[in-house]
């Protein structure tokens, strides 16, 4: 996850100040469009401490979706962009925010139990959540053997197992109520399987960008 802390162009420097991160403070600067911005990066949780008040673009990241051994890959994290919405830049105040950082989805089945009765909850990726909003983690894969556990939809849907006929659809991250500031990204579908008649191919999970593609090209 990344926070921008904006500053004012020529004019001078927004009074507020932020602190957190793993990457911060005045050697993480840059300048675009006659702003300053000064990113503080995130890459596990932690707080953002806020002086005064004044203006941040950010960018959260859910955790992706897990594999399986014996099917298809886990679906992308949703994406939520903070100050990509129509009402551009959020105002924040004084305080201590939580960042909290979605983890990647456990990946089931192994070489020997390929057969994994169901998946759950934890193999879907973690949600990043910062001052009221909350990008979703991928679904997980399809696997098992033929395909025998269903893909998880998550906020962008997990590939298909061999043999596995219906593919599933995610749900991108939903903004809170009445916002305008940010910018939602997801709800895309899972790859399918092929059967090119030598070999079966699982399917990819889909991308925050748009849905996962389907190739028939294969070699071993």
């Amino acid at each position: 996850m990344a926070i921008q802390q904006m500053f004012l162009g020529a004019g001078g420097a927004v009074p507020f100040e932020m602190s957190g991160g793993n990457n911060s403070g005045a050697g993480y600067e840059y300048t675009f469009g006659g702003t300053t911005y000064r990113v503080h990066t995130f890459l596990s949780n932690g707080t953002l401490t806020v002086t005064g008040e004044g203006e941040y673009e950010a960018l959260l990241v859910g955790g992706g979706g897990g594999g399986h051994y014996n099917g298809g890959g886990g679906g992308g994290g949703g994406v939520i962009y903070v100050g990509g919405g129509a009402g551009g830049a959020k105002t924040i105040s004084a305080g201590t925010y939580n960042v909290v950082i979605g983890q990647g989805g456990d990946t089931e089945g192994n070489y020997n139990y390929p057969q994994v009765p169901s998946v759950d909850a934890t193999n879907d990726g973690g949600s990043s959540t910062f001052d009221g909003y909350t990008a979703t983690g991928g679904g997980s894969g399809s696997g098992g053997l033929h395909g025998g556990v269903a893909a998880r939809a998550g906020a962008n849907g997990g590939g298909m197992a061999d043999y596995s006929t219906t593919s599933v659809t995610g749900t991108a991250p939903a903004l809170p109520s009445g916002d305008t500031h940010g910018a939602s990204y997801g709800g895309y579908t899972g790859g399918q399987w092929v059967n090119t008649g030598n070999y079966y191919i699982s399917g990819a999970g889909a991308g925050a960008g748009g849905n996962a593609s389907t190739t028939t090209d294969a070699t071993y």
